[in-house]
């Protein structure tokens, strides 16, 4: 999963309009279809009030380094599907910090055009920012400030049906549901499920009966889509989520997704429009294999699911004071370097292990200026002699610390660049 820190600002004019801007769908991204406030990731070494300067300049060619800026609010963390340009869609984990930008005219002074990944700017009086959709972080943040009632941000919702097809809303009663769901993997693979009336699978799970616990329905749900019985273990995340039924209702729904194990033997699913039970291997989640699920749910679904993926990386034979340590580790390839010394080649083995395993080839590696990394998705473990490192490809600025400890062992600026290969 990425992960990114966001910083963005309501730009208001003396007019007390605000300024948005819509994105350029051939750059990618997120919310395509939404206007957004302006702002977007820390780039290395930056702070969040140079980040904040960066984006607006370059989203809308406004310097604001003389406008009055006021540190307003964190949204806090939102999972979310990120297109990237080449089209490959990935969840995306992204902590928003708002801040708010005074300006000294009217919006109609203000010399703006849209740059980067904005394609339209456009000033919207505060009392008409109900009327264009916005996205999911910009809805939270304006009920907060009173800006939208829950009703306005109701009518933004996006509804989905079982087979991710968007519904509009047509102001008919919603339905508030809580719901249960639970991920139970085996041997590397998803429990699912596929109701004959849906094209997609789904995890196991579903509403609460009246009269029900937690642990009721989710043993009750688990026999009837899975044919299984379960430990429940614990929480993972929760979600809330706003959907249609093929029935012609509309709900809302608070979600609660656990984790849980099988006890005893897989047996046949008890409800009758189960057509389809499967184990998925998980790492075609949301990928080859598509969820009956909210974008955001099947992001959250697949970092909780990336914790079961093994590491990846390249181990250098001539690195180890006891080559013995390769034996605990699964060999996928093997190759020597082209060297005409042969003393100078280097026996290079391409391997997978899990954390516990990676963490004791530092009491392995040479005193000298050797080092490892190995990635699993975002997951970065940099392996040094004596010591490890744990942080984020997709964040530099986390990158610091194993940095200068490379440097520190005098290994080169130019070879701590933890490439990671998909």
């Amino acid at each position: 999963m990425l992960h990114r820190t966001i910083v963005s600002a309501i730009v208001i004019s003396t007019d007390n309009k605000v300024l948005f801007g819509k994105k350029d769908p051939k750059r990618g991204g997120v919310y395509m279809d939404k206007w957004h406030i302006p702002g977007g990731g820390i780039e290395k070494d930056e702070t969040q009030l140079d980040a904040l300067k960066r984006e607006i300049r370059e989203e809308t060619n406004i310097d604001i380094t003389n406008a009055r800026i006021e540190p307003f609010d964190s949204i806090g963390k939102m999972i979310t599907p990120k297109k990237l340009p080449d089209g490959e869609i990935v969840p995306c984990e992204m902590e928003f910090y708002v801040y708010k930008v005074v300006l000294d005219q009217k919006a109609d002074e203000v010399v703006a055009t849209p740059g980067d990944d904005f394609a339209q700017l456009k000033w919207i009086p505060i009392p008409d920012i109900k009327q264009y959709p916005q996205t999911p972080p910009s809805l939270s943040l304006f009920l907060r400030m009173g800006w939208l009632t829950a009703d306005e941000a109701l009518k933004q919702r996006d509804f989905r049906n079982a087979n991710l097809e968007p519904v509009a809303y047509d102001g008919s009663e919603i339905t508030w549901r809580v719901s249960v769901y639970v991920l139970i993997i085996q041997d590397g693979k998803l429990l699912v499920a596929r109701s004959k009336h849906e094209k997609n699978y789904d995890v196991i799970g579903g509403g609460i009966d009246l009269g029900e616990t937690i642990e009721d329905a989710l043993t009750r749900e688990a026999l009837e889509e899975g044919g299984v019985r379960i430990k429940l273990g614990k929480l993972l995340f929760t979600a809330v989520d706003w959907f249609y039924h093929r029935k012609g209702k509309f709900y809302q729904t608070l979600q609660l997704y656990y984790q849980a194990n099988i006890v005893g033997e897989v047996g046949k699913a008890s409800d009758p429009d189960i057509e389809e039970t499967a184990f998925v291997p998980i790492e075609k989640i949301g990928k080859s294999v598509q969820l009956a699920a909210s974008p955001t749910v099947v992001a959250s679904i697949q970092e909780y699911l990336s914790s079961f993926w093994p590491y990846k990386g390249t181990i250098v034979e001539e690195s180890l004071l006891d080559n013995r340590m390769l034996n605990d580790f699964k060999i996928t390839g093997f190759r020597v370097t082209n060297d005409e010394n042969p003393s100078a080649r280097w026996h290079l083995y391409f391997v997978e292990a899990d954390k516990d395993i990676i963490q004791k080839l530092a009491h392995t590696l040479k005193p000298e200026k050797w080092y490892a990394h190995f990635w699993s998705g975002d997951n970065i473990i940099a392996v040094f002699p004596g010591k490890t490192f744990s942080f984020k490809h997709s964040q530099p600025q986390t990158w610091k610390k194993a940095v200068e400890y490379g440097k520190k062992l005098g290994i080169p600026a130019e070879q701590l660049d933890f490439k990671i290969e998909e």
